[in-house]
């Protein structure tokens, strides 16, 4: 989950709807992106529209969305090496 984006909607007030709308991407899109089931991959115009939405600049976001991704390989590196410990 980005829970960066989970917590600067929260700190603005506003629902994953909202953000969606304010963005101009669909609320299954913005869902999926915010919980972390739309994989890494974000165009630049979606990620500036976002970050607009959120009152973040896009460097901001940038920044916030490496430190995630940087999370998200560490998390799948361990459970690879949880797989590869427990089949030996």
């Amino acid at each position: 989950m980005r829970v960066y984006l989970a917590d600067r909607r929260d700190e603005l007030g506003y629902s994953q709807r909202k953000v969606a709308r304010m963005s101009n991407v669909s609320y299954q899109y913005y869902s999926q992106f915010e919980n972390g089931h739309r994989g890494k991959h974000v165009s630049l115009r979606i990620a500036a529209k976002i970050a607009r939405s959120l009152e973040l600049t896009l460097e901001e976001f940038y920044v916030l969305e490496n430190k995630y991704i940087e999370g998200v390989e560490l998390t799948n590196e361990k459970r690879i090496y949880k797989l590869w410990f427990i089949s030996y």
